[in-house]
């Protein structure tokens, strides 16, 4: 009865077939390849927006450049209302 269960499994394993496994492409060279060029694509592409959107907020102006710029548009609108 145990050899017949390691036949069954040798079996699987000769097959590719794995218990609860489905679907599972096999990794060669040329699999490898193809999923790396793509994934680094979508790397550098992320990484695209991160910078781009960390320029963005680096070249915004601060609020004490706005304020220094001009003072008027942060004055206190409450002042004369009491």
């Amino acid at each position: 009865e145990e050899e017949e269960e390691e036949d069954e499994s040798k079996k699987r394993n000769k097959s590719g077939i794995l218990k609860g496994v489905v679907g599972v492409t096999p990794v060669n060279p040329d699999n490898f390849l193809a999923w790396r060029t793509k994934f680094e694509a979508e790397i550098e592409a992320q990484r695209k927006d991160i910078t781009a959107g960390l320029k963005e907020k680096l070249l915004r102006p601060t609020g004490r450049q706005l304020f220094e710029r001009d003072a008027s548009l942060y004055m206190d609108t409450d002042v004369g209302f009491n």
